[in-house]
Order: structure tokens, then sequence, then C-alpha cells
């Protein structure tokens, strides 16, 4: 899933002030966009075509599947070439105890097949982009680009400094200590 935002009006950084987009319960999401002023507006992803028609809502930053089915283009005209990045499959959390309570045989098994989904996952993220876009154009959709996408990007937080920040200040920042490193080496693999 890519997520970028459909919106009611074209958008460039400075129009971001007092947007309302909905929120999903992800944190990170909600500090990133109370970073450009947004007001992140709870709701459920079933209100979401209701909230943007009713005005309760000014965008909706979700998967960029969504459009193709979603009908969108006619409650949020404008498609803006924000991403906010992209995850593949549904992540699946366990606490510690219990991945080293399975056998080996059984996180070995899940280890393989998450690798095999996020890899086919990340060969049709493209094409499904593209089909998403093509189809949303189709129906009367405009694809905006950001005129100062490089303000945008300068002014995105880092999110694993946030996490660190707050983890730390929660008194645990010896426990997260052995994180920081392999995180800021995975998420060199999707600067973009």
């Amino acid at each position: 899933w890519a997520k970028t935002p459909m919106s009611t009006a074209p958008v460039d950084t400075s129009d971001l002030i007092s947007v309302r987009p909905p929120i999903w319960p992800a944190q990170n999401t909600s500090i990133w966009m109370e970073t450009f002023g947004m007001v992140p507006t709870r709701v459920q992803a079933t209100e979401v075509r209701e909230g943007l028609t009713r005005g309760t809502l000014d965008c909706n930053f979700g998967p960029i599947e969504w459009a193709t089915f979603s009908g969108f283009e006619t409650a949020a005209p404008y498609w803006s070439d924000i991403n906010t990045g992209s995850f593949t499959t549904f992540q699946l959390y366990v606490s510690k105890s219990a991945w080293d309570g399975f056998p080996q045989e059984v996180r070995d098994l899940m280890t393989e097949v998450a690798a095999e989904a996020m890899a086919k996952d990340q060969a049709a993220l493209e094409g499904v982009a593209a089909k998403a876009v093509e189809a949303y154009k189709a129906a009367g959709g405009q694809i905006v680009n950001l005129s100062d996408m490089d303000a945008l990007v300068a002014k995105s937080p880092d999110m694993i400094s946030v996490w660190e920040q707050r983890m730390t200040e929660a008194g645990m920042a010896d426990k997260i200590a052995p994180l920081v490193g392999p995180m800021r080496e995975a998420q060199k693999s999707f600067q973009n």
C-alpha cells in the first residue's frame, strides 16, 4: 500500500494547515500530520467517503488501491503526489516471549512466508499504483503535483528520533538502545 492523499482541493505544503485527514490508530501518522498543522480526525474506514462528501474531512490519506473501488474521485477529485510511504501485507506482532515459545520450525516457516509475501507485494506495488492512478483519472480525478515537495520533505520529522525521545521520556532508553541502530539501517532501504 502506498499512502497518498486525495483531497477536496489541490494542496501545497502551506495548505496543509488545518486540513482534516482521517487518522487510524497509528500514532506515527498523526505525529507526522500534526507537524504540518493538520488536524487528524478519527473515523472508521467506511466513513471516509461520507466524511469527504459532508465536509467533516478534507482529504484521505489511505492505501492507493482504495482509489479504484471507493469512488473518491467524486468526493476528493484531487490526488496529490505526497507519498507517506508504503507497506506490504499486514503486519503481525507477537511478544518476544510468545515468539520464543513457538517451535523453531514454526518461526522459520513464519519468517519464510513473510519474506515471500513481502517480495510478491513489493513486485506488484508499482503496477497496482499505476492501475489505481489510471482508474482515478479515467473517472474524472486529477493528479496534482506538490509544487514544494522539497519543503515538505525537509519539514517531515525523523520518526525514529521522535520514538526514541518518547521512549526515553518513558524511562525505557536502555531497553530500546539496541533497536535504534538496526532501525536506522532498515530505514536506509526505504528512503526515496
